[in-house]
């Protein structure tokens, strides 16, 4: 190893060289001997991310761990309830990836669109999946008691906002391209602990009006 010295030479030629290639990972180097035991003491997540109080999470943060799996009958897995989530509440956060020209059911996952756009929003569902009622809309039957949990824009991610201003032909531009864009999974009644999560999928226009803007829709792909 290096004798990186107490004013950190070494560091900081390491710092400046990768701030070049990518200033992400150029941020959370340590430029000073004490920083590096620090970080070695503490760990990187420690000594590098703002560190909020108990007050700040209360206002601001959100619980993310209200649901498990655990074997269904119907679709091998699904999601319950870890605890109580009265109406409203946040079940879990899902990233979202838009898709252009993909075929209904491609891929193996629910998408919400107007069909004629050709422009797809995906929840990425690496929780596993949200139960078996999630299909009764889409094979024709009717959503009973059960279904009580929607999606809806995350309203925490300022990243939704600009996208949603986007027109059609913008946001055919960002096919496959990460961008950071999320919904949240919603309780659409009190939920109790150890219930199934099931969402109705069905493209009727109330539900697409919370996911999918009217600007996106109605225009066919050239």
């Amino acid at each position: 190893l290096y004798d990186v010295g107490t004013n950190g030479g070494v560091l900081k030629l390491l710092k400046k060289t990768v701030q070049r290639f990518d200033p992400g990972v150029a941020a959370f180097l340590p430029v000073t001997f004490d920083d590096l035991q620090r970080y070695r003491r503490h760990g990187c997540s420690y000594e590098c991310l703002v560190n909020r109080t108990v007050s700040w999470l209360d206002e601001h943060g959100a619980c993310i761990d209200n649901i498990r799996d655990r074997d269904d009958d119907i679709n091998g897995k699904a999601m319950v309830a870890k605890r109580d989530i009265p109406l409203g509440g946040l079940i879990a956060p899902v990233a979202v990836s838009i898709v252009v020209g993909m075929e209904e059911g491609e891929g193996g996952v629910y998408c919400f669109s107007d069909r004629e756009s050709g422009v797809f929003l995906c929840p990425q569902l690496s929780i596993g999946g949200i139960s078996s009622v999630d299909r009764c809309s889409l094979d024709g039957g009717v959503c009973g008691e059960d279904v009580n949990a929607m999606y809806q824009w995350s309203l925490w991610n300022e990243k939704n906002e600009k996208v949603r201003d986007y027109s059609l032909d913008e946001l055919r531009k960002m096919d496959g391209v990460p961008r950071g864009l999320s919904f949240d999974i919603i309780a659409t009644r009190t939920i109790r602990e150890g219930e199934k999560i099931s969402i109705d999928y069905g493209n009727d226009e109330e539900k697409l009006d919370n996911v999918f803007p009217k600007q996106w829709r109605g225009q066919p792909v050239d």
